[in-house]
């Protein structure tokens, strides 16, 4: 058969991918092209392949040949090549009330660059998984930087958040302020920042800013603000909990600048006080 595809199956197919992709944190991957399509995405239509026409199969010509990354590039994203050895930077975000012990980023790394079963004795690590699972053709490579101190507290970060969501005072008071301030502090010869944008378009590749406080399914974060009490992840909030998001700034070739991230609780790297990428 080729590469058709039986349309009495097709129906199946947005509902598998909804299964492996709906609770993935870890989307700053494309798959193809640098460049835009320039297809207008506002156009569900497909032009079907008339040679397919009466024999119930749908062709690779059936289908759109936009990309995630075309999708990204008109939503101001730029997301982290699919192949190749790309340097993920990881960020550890600091709130003084819950600083990080040895041990937590030492689950950090093992969860993201450990040698999969051969390391840990039966699972896989992101890096190992998406090694694997490329068939050898992506190799990800994820430096921890040393731990960036806001000098706040989380509840106060939170705090910070709900004034840019109720009131839109400040763009950058979520978890984009603590990612750009992370990267303008962050100095490492060994590893520059040119070494995080493969693709040498001024922008890094890939960013995961890890926060120290649990995440609010863990505690209760109780907060007021303009008279109002609110309650972290019950529909108020969302800050300190885990999502994908991305940072609006100009590309710079001397010095990469953040925008696609992950923002997540180091709560997500361990399962018991051990190393997990759950």
């Amino acid at each position: 058969m080729g590469n058709k595809l039986s349309k009495s199956h097709l129906i199946l197919l947005p509902f598998v991918g909804l299964c492996l992709s709906s609770c993935t944190i870890y989307d700053f991957l494309y798959r193809g092209s640098s460049e835009p399509s320039g297809e207008d995405f506002s156009d569900s239509s497909v032009e079907f392949d008339k040679t397919s026409v009466g024999d119930g199969l749908y062709t690779s010509n059936d289908f759109s040949k936009t990309t995630l990354r075309d999708l990204g590039y008109h939503r101001g994203m730029d997301l982290a090549p699919s192949t190749g050895d790309i340097n993920v930077l990881v960020l550890p975000i600091e709130f003084t009330d819950y600083p990080f012990s040895s041990a937590t980023l030492a689950n950090v790394v093992m969860a993201l660059n450990g040698k999969g079963s051969e390391e840990t004795g039966y699972w896989e690590s992101v890096s190992s998984f998406y090694q694997k699972s490329s068939f050898g053709k992506l190799n990800l490579n994820f430096h921890l930087s040393s731990a960036y101190q806001t000098g706040i507290t989380a509840k106060k970060a939170l705090e910070m958040n709900m004034a840019y969501t109720l009131d839109g005072q400040d763009d950058l008071i979520n978890g984009q302020k603590w990612v750009n301030d992370a990267v303008a502090a962050y100095s490492d010869p060994a590893h520059p920042l040119a070494d995080f944008d493969s693709d040498d378009d001024g922008i890094i590749d890939a960013v995961i800013a890890v926060y120290s406080s649990p995440d609010f399914s863990k505690k209760s974060y109780y907060f007021t603000y303009g008279g109002h009490t609110y309650l972290d992840g019950k529909g108020d909030s969302n800050f300190l909990w885990a999502y994908t998001y991305w940072c609006s700034n100009q590309a710079n070739l001397a010095s990469p600048k953040a925008n696609t991230y992950v923002w997540l609780s180091y709560d997500f790297f361990s399962q018991g006080g051990v190393a997990d990428p759950h």
